[in-house]
């Protein structure tokens, strides 16, 4: 790559460059507030809140018809699926002054619910995982765990601490947002010049920013997995028109496992989950069709 090439990458770096929300947990002191930052836990809900549960159609289908042959005239829908574990809550206002870009409400309780095992490359995984957004914090409380919900599926409490960090994308992504090829020994060293920090990946959960690849860039797979079910019904009419679709996916959360003295997660061989999100949908604060993406070594 020749020294033009490279200031041209260096210039397309610093015109993506986003701001990333880095956590990092510990084990607390002593037991948080109801409304507290966490990490693993009991969340906070309103009163109302239905434990999110998750089951494969073909699951769901096989149990209802077991139900109705059992248990004729019976018009109430069973409760399917083994609930998802939970796996954070946000408290924005702790989020809020490290989001430079202003992305995220200012206030109010993101939670977020994972079965710990789907990799959300089917249609048929929606649901496996759950976002929740409640805006007024002073009507939560914090929920009990679901009697069956598996033991190793009971993530405990860990206090969360927030730092921002210039986030870049690796060089992967760079190609998919950017349609160039780059050699990555260089693209490494635009990157380093533009101001790019290493992390330790594994260790720790961040808000927004640009993934960690550890596969290949996850925009494309979100948007043609949920096309199945996008209410519009629309097709795509060429390919540019579904690249720019698929760019318009935000990284909301991505979390590592969890690694201390007193727990461990990993989500597959020592991967990482993703929470993505289309950019309308978080502007509209609408987290409803957020997709997760599993990707291990």
């Amino acid at each position: 790559m020749t020294d033009a090439e490279k200031e041209t990458i260096k210039r397309k770096l610093v015109a993506l460059a986003k701001n990333e929300i880095i956590i990092t947990y510990d084990a607390p002191d002593a037991p948080l507030s109801a409304a507290a930052s966490r990490i693993g836990g009991r969340p906070a809900v309103p009163k109302d809140f239905e434990w999110p549960r998750y089951a494969p159609p073909r699951a769901k289908g096989v149990l209802s018809s077991l139900i109705r042959r059992f248990l004729p005239g019976s018009e109430r829908e069973p409760q399917l699926g083994l609930p998802l574990a939970f796996v954070a809550q946000i408290n924005l206002k702790d989020a809020a002054p490290y989001d430079a870009d202003g992305l995220l409400p200012k206030s109010g309780i993101l939670s977020f619910f994972y079965d710990l095992e789907s990799w959300g490359f089917d249609p048929s995984h929606r649901g496996s995982a759950r976002v929740f957004y409640f805006p007024d914090e002073a009507v939560l409380t914090v929920a009990d765990l679901p009697d069956d919900l598996e033991p190793a599926r009971r993530i405990p409490e860990f206090i969360p601490a927030f730092m921002s960090k210039l986030s870049l994308p690796g060089c992967d992504e760079f190609e998919f947002l950017t349609d160039e090829d780059c050699e990555w020994k260089d693209f490494q060293q635009c990157r380093s010049e533009c101001g790019h920090v290493e992390f330790d990946e594994r260790e720790h959960f961040k808000l927004l920013g640009y993934p960690y690849v550890v596969q290949n860039p996850m925009e494309e797979e979100c948007e043609s997995v949920t096309s199945a079910f996008r209410s519009d019904g629309r097709g795509y009419v060429n390919e540019k028109e579904f690249l720019e679709r698929a760019r318009e996916w935000t990284l909301l959360l991505e979390a590592g496992g969890i690694y201390s003295d007193r727990f461990e997660l990993s989500f597959g061989d020592c991967g990482r989950i993703y929470f993505w999100i289309r950019n309308e949908d978080l502007l509209n604060r609408n987290f409803e069709s957020v997709w997760l993406v599993l990707q291990c070594d």
